[in-house]
């Protein structure tokens, strides 16, 4: 039988260079776990951040990612099976890190705005 993996959903968006709590349980309790976070290149999924983590005793995990590039991700824990138990994964849950400054000042990113030159008499 496989067990049961559980995530906690993570937030649906968050900010650049976030740094987010991944956590999760696994019934019955195993040894590690591993996450794993998948980026959206264009049309396909490619692996962005994979570790893995230590159960603790009572079958609970969590792990802290840092989101540094915007786009979507999408996250799970997987538990790739052993001797007693067949692989299994959580369900999956997508994060979305959005474009900063959106609505800005009329494209001078940095400069300050302009001052006319004070007049000397």
């Amino acid at each position: 039988p496989a067990p049961a993996v559980s995530m906690t959903r993570p937030p649906k968006h968050v900010a650049k260079q976030a740094l987010v709590k991944l956590q999760g349980s696994i019934e019955p309790h195993t040894q590690s776990i591993s996450v794993l976070v998948e980026k959206k290149n264009r049309s396909t999924w490619q692996r962005f951040y994979g570790r893995t983590v230590a159960v603790r005793a009572d079958g609970t995990f969590t792990k802290k990612v840092r989101f540094r590039y915007e786009g979507l991700y999408r996250a799970s824990f997987v538990f790739g099976g052993d001797g007693s138990y067949a692989p299994s994964r959580s369900k999956v849950y997508h994060v979305r890190v959005p474009r900063s400054g959106g609505s800005g000042g009329g494209g001078t990113s940095g400069a300050p705005p302009y001052e006319p030159p004070a007049s000397t008499r």
